[in-house]
Order: C-alpha cells, then sequence, then structure tokens
C-alpha cells in the first residue's frame, strides 16, 4: 500500500518551543512509509538536541548538522541527501494533519499529477482545526502558473504545503540567502509538471507568533520579494507566455504600492528602504506591461515614472476609485430592482405552469414533489427521475426544483392549498453534512403543516445524535404530525424512529434500483474508478484506492476514471438524458470499482461487475447488508490484502444475478396508492 518513500524535510533554526509539536505531527501520519531529514542549520537554542532525541527514537528520522547558512541552504542540504521518490518540505513551527501526506500522495497518484498541493490555515492555537471538502482540483501547467499571478497566489507559491516528485528538483535549487526564497523556485518547478493537483482540504498549519506578528520589523530582506517576482516576469516573457507576463506585471507593481502603503513604525529604516524599492522599480519598469492592470495602477505608474514619488498617490486613488465603484454598483443594483423584467418574467412563467397543471383534466389524483435535484450529481438525479416516474404511475405529478422550491415557497403554499400530500426526494442528506438539501426539506415541512409530507428512501447521516443542528431538525419533523420518512437500510430505520418519533418510519430500498435503463452490450473499457471527492471519502478508502491505482500502475492494466458529480447545474427537463448518458459510461466498463452508492446500484442495472468500498458513514455497508446484495455488490474490507492474485479473483469471479425487490418495495407502494385514492 504505501510503496513509494516520501521524504519529509523539516529546516531547523531556533525553534526549540515548536520542534517537538511539529515533528509528532510528521510521526503520526496515516501514510506510515517516510524519510524525515531534519536539516540543522547551526542552531544555538538546544533545537539540535532536540533533533538528535528524535533521532534516536524512530529510525525514519535523519539528522544534518550543518552552520548557519540560512533556510534555503537548509532545504537544499535535505534535497541532496532525499532518499524518496517524493519529497515535501515542512517548516519547523508550523505541523500537519495525521492524513496530510497521505491525502496528498493519492491526489497526486489519482490525478496523475506531478505536484499536489493542499490549503493551509494560519492559527496561533494547537487546537486549531482545519475545513475539509475532499474535492480534488486538477490544473495544468499553463493554468497552475497563472495563479502564481494572481493577488492570492500565496497558496500555490509556498514551498511547504505541497508533495513533489522529486525528480522535479533535478535542476533547481532555493537560492542561498534570500528571504521569500520559494519566490525564485515555485514557477521553475511548476514549469517542468504536466498537471498539477489541489486538495480543498486544509491539512497544513501555519503557526502565526502573536509576539513576532506585532514586533518583528520590516528589513531590507523583505525586498527579496520583488527580486523573486521580477525573475518569474523575466522568466514568462522569456518563455513567450503572454498571458502568464502581463499579469505577473500587475502583481509585481501591486508589491511596489503595497510596501510604500506600509506605516512608518513598521520599518526598521523607512528611509534607505525606500531607497532601495525605488532602486529596485528603476530597473524593473522597462520590463513592465500595463495590459492587465487596474485603471489605478496605470496612472500612479505612469506617473512613478516621471517621479517614483508619485507612487504614494496610488492608495488614495485606488480608494476613491474603488468608492466610485460601489455608487455605481448602487445605482446599477437600483435600476436593477425597478426594472428587473427577468425576475418578473421568470415568476410570471412558474405561475402559469401552475396553473396549466391545476387546471389540466386529469383522471389521476394531482400531487407535488419540492425539492427536486438540479445539481449534476448522478445519482440524486436518477433518485428523482425514478421517483417522478413511479409517482407517474399513480398521480398527476407536478415537480418543482430546489431553486423554485426556495424562491417561491409561499405562492406555492397559496396555489396548492388544495392538494393533500407532498413528495420529497431520497437519497443520503438528511444529515448535517449536506445541509442545503436538508434545509429546503425543513423549509417544506414547515411551510405546509396541514399537509402529509411524504419523504421518499433516505440515508441517516447525522455525525453526532446531540449536535444543536440535528436537534433543532428532530423539533421541525415532530412538531409536524404528519410526516412519513423511509429509511433505505436497517441502520436509517432505527436512527429515524429514535430521532423522528411522531413521524412515521418506513423501510424501502432505493427507489433507482426501479430504473429500467437502455443497456449497451458492449463493453470497451476494462476496468473504470469511480470514487468519492467530498465530506463522506473515508480514509481508510484512500488507503484501498491508493494500493489499487499502485497495482494497476504497476501490472499496465488500463483504467480510467469515471465521475457521478460535475459541478453544473441539470435542468429537470434533461436530466433524464443525463443520468442515461451516466449510466451508459458505466454500461461501458467491464470492471467497476468505487465508494459511491449509487455507481454501484448503475452496475446492478447495467450487469457490471463491480467492487464496491464503504464511505465513512457506513451508509454502502448498510444498504448491502439490509438488501442481501453482497453477491451483486463485492463488499471491499480493510483487512483484504490488494494483490495482483486478489484482483483477478476478484474480476473471474465476480458474477452477476438479477435481482427481483418487488416484495422490498411493498411499503413504499402501499403509502403512494394510500394517498392516491384518499
Amino acid at each position: 500500500m504505501f510503496e513509494d518513500l516520501i521524504t519529509v524535510i523539516i529546516p531547523v533554526y531556533n525553534v526549540k518551543d515548536y520542534l517537538s509539536r511539529c515533528l509528532d505531527s510528521v510521526l503520526s501520519q496515516t501514510y506510515l512509509n517516510i524519510e524525515i531529514i531534519l536539516s540543522d542549520d547551526g542552531s544555538t537554542d538546544g533545537s539540535s538536541d532536540i533533533c538528535d532525541e528524535y533521532c534516536k527514537k524512530d529510525k525514519r528520522i535523519k539528522v544534518i548538522h550543518e552552520e548557519n547558512k540560512g533556510l534555503s541552504e537548509a532545504r537544499n542540504r535535505g534535497i541532496k541527501i532525499a532518499s524518496g521518490k517524493f519529497i515535501s518540505f515542512i517548516d519547523s513551527d508550523d505541523w500537519v494533519s495525521p492524513n496530510y501526506l497521505l491525502k496528498l500522495y493519492y491526489a497526486l497518484i489519482r490525478t496523475r499529477s506531478d505536484v499536489s498541493e493542499c490549503l493551509f490555515k494560519k492559527t496561533q492555537f494547537l487546537d486549531a482545526v482545519g475545513k475539509e471538502t475532499g474535492r480534488i482540483e486538477t490544473l495544468t501547467r499553463d493554468e497552475i502558473l497563472l495563479k502564481l499571478c494572481k493577488s492570492n497566489h500565496e497558496c500555490h507559491v509556498v514551498a511547504w504545503n505541497k508533495l513533489y516528485k522529486k525528480d522535479l528538483f533535478n535542476s533547481i535549487r532555493f537560492p542561498a540567502g534570500k528571504l521569500h526564497e520559494d519566490e525564485f523556485t515555485t514557477h521553475l518547478v511548476f514549469f517542468k509538471c504536466n498537471r498539477v493537483s489541489i486538495i480543498r482540504d486544509e491539512l497544513y498549519f501555519y503557526y502565526q507568533n502573536p509576539e513576532s506578528i506585532t514586533n518583528k520589523k520590516i528589513s531590507l530582506k523583505r525586498l527579496d520579494s520583488i527580486d523573486g517576482l521580477y525573475s518569474r516576469l523575466l522568466f514568462y516573457k522569456k518563455e513567450k507566455m503572454l498571458t502568464h507576463y502581463n499579469s505577473c506585471s500587475a502583481l509585481l507593481f501591486k508589491q511596489f504600492t503595497d510596501y510604500i502603503s506600509i506605516s512608518k513604525h513598521r520599518f526598521e529604516n523607512k528611509r534607505f528602504f525606500i531607497k532601495e524599492l525605488q532602486h529596485k522599480f528603476n530597473i524593473a519598469k522597462e520590463d513592465v506591461s500595463l495590459k492587465c492592470m487596474t485603471f489605478e495602477q496605470k496612472i500612479t505608474f505612469l506617473l512613478a515614472n516621471i517621479n517614483f514619488g508619485f507612487i504614494r498617490i496610488y492608495n488614495p486613488l485606488s480608494k476613491l476609485v474603488s468608492f466610485m465603484k460601489r455608487i455605481a454598483c448602487l445605482i446599477e443594483r437600483l435600476i436593477f430592482k425597478v426594472f428587473n423584467t427577468k425576475e418578473r418574467k421568470e415568476k410570471k412563467l412558474f405561475i402559469l405552469s401552475c396553473k396549466h397543471f391545476l387546471n389540466n383534466a386529469s383522471v389521476k389524483k394531482k400531487t407535488l414533489i419540492l425539492g427536486a435535484v438540479e445539481y449534476a450529481n448522478y445519482g440524486d438525479l436518477a433518485i428523482g427521475e425514478s421517483q417522478y416516474t413511479k409517482l407517474s404511475s399513480v398521480f398527476d405529478v407536478f415537480e418543482i426544483s430546489q431553486r423554485d422550491t426556495i424562491r417561491y415557497i409561499k405562492l406555492i403554499k397559496k396555489m396548492f392549498k388544495e392538494l393533500d400530500v407532498i413528495f420529497m426526494p431520497g437519497g443520503g442528506n438528511i444529515s448535517d453534512i449536506w445541509r442545503f438539501d436538508e434545509d429546503i426539506r425543513r423549509l417544506v415541512i414547515k411551510t405546509f403543516p396541514d399537509k402529509s409530507v411524504v419523504i421518499f428512501p433516505q440515508s441517516y447521516g447525522y455525525t453526532t445524535d446531540t449536535s444543536e443542528y440535528k436537534v433543532f431538525g428532530s423539533t421541525i419533523y415532530n412538531n409536524h404530525g404528519n410526516v412519513t420518512i423511509f429509511a433505505r437500510d436497517n441502520y436509517s430505520f432505527n436512527k429515524f424512529k429514535d430521532s423522528f418519533s411522531n413521524c412515521k418510519i418506513r423501510l424501502a430500498p432505493d427507489t433507482v434500483l426501479l430504473s429500467k435503463p437502455v443497456i449497451h452490450k458492449t463493453k470497451t473499457t476494462n476496468i473504470g474508478l469511480c470514487v468519492r471527492d467530498d465530506k463522506e471519502t473515508s480514509i481508510d478508502t484512500i488507503k484501498i484506492l491508493i494500493a489499487i491505482i499502485n497495482l494497476l500502475n504497476a501490472n499496465n492494466v488500463s483504467f480510467r476514471f469515471l465521475s457521478t458529480v460535475e459541478h453544473k447545474s441539470i435542468s429537470l427537463r434533461n436530466r433524464n438524458a443525463a443520468v442515461q448518458n451516466m449510466i451508459n459510461d458505466i454500461s461501458d466498463c467491464k470492471f467497476v470499482i468505487t465508494d459511491r452508492l449509487h455507481c454501484g446500484i448503475f452496475c446492478i442495472l447495467t450487469n457490471t461487475k463491480c467492487m464496491i468500498l464503504n464511505n465513512k458513514n457506513s451508509k454502502i455497508k448498510n444498504f448491502i447488508n439490509t438488501w442481501n446484495l453482497s453477491k451483486q455488490l463485492k463488499l471491499l474490507n480493510n483487512s483484504d490484502i490488494i494483490t495482483t492474485s486478489f484482483f483477478n479473483k476478484m474480476l473471474s469471479s465476480n458474477k452477476n444475478y438479477d435481482i427481483d425487490l418487488t416484495k422490498e418495495f411493498a411499503q413504499l407502494e402501499e403509502v403512494i396508492n394510500q394517498y392516491a385514492k384518499i
């Protein structure tokens, strides 16, 4: 599982009070195959002794003691003796999450990137908790290099918070004696990459010492950041990357104006600092492009060319322009509010659609589906399609999207006051993880106290039973008095019984199993990997996926990644076609490995061999066990050892079986028919 060695390089210089915290966080990593190089840069406060003590405790630690030459040289010494295939830098007064290296490594091999990076959290507190979304974004070389030209480029430019392929540093070293050393090197590293992956999790904790922030004076060395940006500007110019060159010019000039605006008491000697800043401006100004600069930057730059002292007008000019923009924005919003015909047209169309539905003569009883999903989670879209199809067989159904449910909830209540029952989508979002869906459900339950509300099969997903959000939600459900919740597994059934004691709790499988999609029989892809990038991603699953991906790569087995989630919207009108396209992708595979429940269900529908991994809240395992689907969905356990023979066995022995869950849907049929006959 952890075949590839990762070298963690930690420069150490007079950090006695923080070093143990840093080292303990690295030694606690869930990725075990690591080498830790402590590059002691001539510490005089006892940090050297701490390095030696830890070296005796753990054989994975190597210590280098050298005379003080600065952070760059300390890192360079570590690079020189690193044995790992991958390298990560961690500063000795910071610390990292236990899953820092595991998640960076997983993102890197999953996306076939050369560098992976995570978000970081600036903090003064040891008990700080980082935000985690599980999302992985992949950028091309040119895209990540353009990120280095933005004003918020700090997360991308720093050397730490990343995992690199070691060979990227074959011809690159940090510049000796420079502050802001990463400004000189990161663009050179990224230029050698094909792609870079970014994990949207705060896994690195950047320690901000409140005393040093308050008392530290700005010296001439801080101007190294100008030199670093200027070297990047010249690099883009040399490589004829015009978009990057223009953007970097704006960022470089912003750095000049930022230094001018700092108050005098922050400097060791502001007069000498400004004199040196002017010198650097005179060198750089011939290479700077005005194309991507703001209006106020262009004016200031042109005046500074005449006399550098004019650069001081940037701050008041910027404030004036910002004020004028806010005034213009307020006027625009006022005009938009008075003359906004688009919003009025949308509301008028919605009312006409409602009236058309209500006036349409039908022998069937009319009903509503509120909160229909339009975001591109194909599992949730498939639920919506199967629910609509099922209800349409006995009802005349009007389906309203989540967006329109929120916007027109009062109007809906007024127009549909004669209806007896409202249906809401199933899924796995009665939880505190996916609050958007749950908040809509609560809104509907509160708005319609006099109507029956039926919630299609759901999983219970609260991370804690005692949270304020969960308790508040239980009150809303229980106060209604006529809510029916279908649980899609036994665990959820029991949890719903405990939490929503005043609701009717029933049991039924996920309604997507009722679907009858068109199946393409040709299978051209050997293996499809369809895995989560969200809050439900399990660390145990990541470990298994690492083993699987490395095994497939080692054996040159062709595979491709599939996703049942995209960051876009799909209208209710286009939902069926979108779901069918997703099913076609699954059907095209001979074998699928997934940790998404609906990908597994799509495999059942398409007779595709499937090995399924559990997710963080075990709703997959609970679902399989409840409905005895272990023959169709082979659940991979954490104890299974991933080897070539194991994988071949799964590939050959995982047979497909037709299933008939007619009896299991009996309770759902009963409730639907009950309301259809009222």
